[in-house]
C-alpha cells in the first residue's frame, strides 16, 4: 500500500511539472516573430528545445531554430550533446563559434 501511495504521489508530481513546464514554454512561445532556443547540450536546454519545437511545430510556427555556440577549447566544447539535444524533428540547430556568437550579441 505505501509503495502504490508513493508511485501514485510521483505520478500526480510528475504530471504537475509537465503542466508547469508546458505552460512556462508556451509563455516564453508568445510572440509576433520567430523565436529560436540556445541549446549548450545540457539536460535543461535539451529538454526546452524538446519540448519547445514539438510545440512550436503543432501551432504550424515551423522548426524551431537552436543555437549552439561552440567552444574553442577542446575540454570545454560540448558540441557533441548539443547535436544530440538538437536532433528533435522540429529543431533546425546551427553551430557558431564562441567568437561570432560574443561579437553578435555584442553589436559588433
Amino acid at each position: 500500500r505505501v509503495k502504490a501511495e508513493a508511485t501514485a504521489n510521483h505520478m500526480a508530481d510528475t504530471d504537475l511539472f509537465l503542466a508547469d513546464f508546458k505552460r512556462a514554454i508556451n509563455y516564453q512561445l508568445r510572440s509576433d516573430v520567430s523565436v529560436g532556443v540556445c541549446l549548450s547540450g545540457g539536460l535543461d536546454s535539451s529538454s526546452i528545445a524538446g519540448l519547445s519545437s514539438k510545440i512550436y511545430n503543432a501551432a504550424a510556427m515551423g522548426k524551431m531554430q537552436a543555437i549552439h555556440a561552440k567552444s574553442s577549447e577542446k575540454a570545454m566544447d560540448e558540441s557533441a550533446y548539443a547535436e544530440a539535444g538538437g536532433r528533435w524533428p522540429d529543431t533546425v540547430l546551427a553551430d557558431a563559434d564562441t567568437v561570432e556568437v560574443l561579437t553578435a550579441v555584442q553589436g559588433g
